[in-house]
């Protein structure tokens, strides 16, 4: 496997293209990709940092275990602002990609109509919010890879 620096540099570079496209989907009307490509970048940033500490995973939800391996660097104040923001997106999962159709006495709902311009800029800033922590840490050379500092 690559080192846990070439791990993270590739996860911070990839989180910041996912924060770029989520602004301007947002800018362009596409609610629902701006909040597929915001919970992306919050992941992966996450995800960066975690591999710089040698923890790297294949799961979507990453906030607790962030949230452990950093509390040594976070006050509370920066853990409750990365968990609600977090959260936020960590628990619509990938609600944001696909249409829901599994209850019958529901319509289908469809991410690309039924997701609000409110909603994709909240959800814009939730991984600004995610990223700018990360960023803040730290980490080494970290602050030299991730964006939006």
């Amino acid at each position: 496997m690559a080192s846990p620096h070439a791990v993270a540099e590739a996860f911070f570079i990839e989180s910041r293209d996912d924060l770029e496209a989520a602004a301007l989907l947002a800018d362009h009307g596409k609610h629902s990709k701006c909040l597929e490509h915001a919970q992306k970048a919050a992941e992966k940033s996450l995800k960066g940092a975690l591999a710089l500490r040698g923890v790297i995973l294949a799961v979507h939800a990453v906030t607790e275990t962030f949230v452990v391996e950093f509390s040594d660097l976070l006050s509370e104040e920066s853990i409750r602002r990365l968990q609600d923001a977090a959260d936020a997106l960590e628990g619509r999962g990938t609600r944001f990609e696909y249409p829901f159709f599994g209850r019958p006495d529901l319509p289908v709902w469809i991410p690309s109509r039924d997701i609000t311009a409110s909603e994709a800029r909240e959800g814009l800033d939730h991984a600004r919010c995610v990223c700018a922590i990360v960023a803040g840490l730290p980490l080494g050379r970290v602050e030299d890879l991730h964006a939006d500092r």
